[in-house]
């Protein structure tokens, strides 16, 4: 089930204000990018309270938000897109270094009675990619399957994140992950290169 929207504008104001801060805490830049940005579309409601994005008139949901998400998040969780590690082989290695993992597997798989799985048998992860913000519904879902500490959240424009500050709580968010000695990080523009850099520069340190 999804999550509820705030029902009133006021709550929404002071959802956003406590969103704001807490990207000015954890992602300054971001923050600076939403404190600058003029939105092309409107945030609107249907009678039932679903949120919408709206573009001279058309709205991008058609009044079936909640059900867009269920199904965006079950068609992940049946195929979702994720990278593996296969098994070191110490015959790949030089002499010191097949010498060393031969002895490190060894010990892992003996002494520790570790187990190598050929193949991703769930859905949780370290490290979890969102591509696209939406209006953040989908985002607690997949944080709840995947138990992830460090997020990243990839989009083209600023403009549906600086919408879903009235929607989702991105402050929860941030600090669980801050607590979990992770955090989430930010990546928004149109620059494959540069995303796929900075992602890694950031996972790796």
């Amino acid at each position: 089930m999804s999550i509820p929207s705030p029902a009133t504008q006021e709550e929404r104001d002071a959802l956003r204000a406590r969103n704001m801060e807490a990207f000015k805490n954890h992602s300054i830049a971001t923050a600076r990018m939403l404190e600058a940005h003029n939105p092309a579309t409107k945030l609107v409601f249907d009678d039932d309270g679903q949120p919408d994005v709206s573009f001279q008139g058309q709205k991008f949901y058609d009044g079936a938000y909640y059900d867009y998400v269920e199904k965006q998040v079950e068609e992940f969780k049946r195929a979702p897109y994720r990278f593996g590690l296969a098994i070191p082989q110490p015959s790949d290695l030089d002499f010191y270094g097949e010498t060393f993992l031969t002895n490190l597997l060894k010990r892992a798989t003996v002494e520790a009675k570790a187990e190598f799985s050929p193949r991703i048998s769930d859905l949780k992860t370290f490290f979890v990619t969102v591509l696209g913000v939406g209006l953040g519904g989908h985002i607690p879902k997949i944080d709840e399957f995947s138990e992830s500490t460090v997020m990243f959240v990839i989009d083209l424009n600023i403009e549906n994140l600086y919408h879903s500050l009235e929607l989702f709580d991105w402050e929860k968010l941030m600090d669980e992950k801050v607590e979990k000695g992770g955090m989430v990080h930010f990546q928004i523009g149109t620059m494959p290169y540069r995303i796929s850099t900075t992602s890694r520069l950031t996972s790796a340190s």
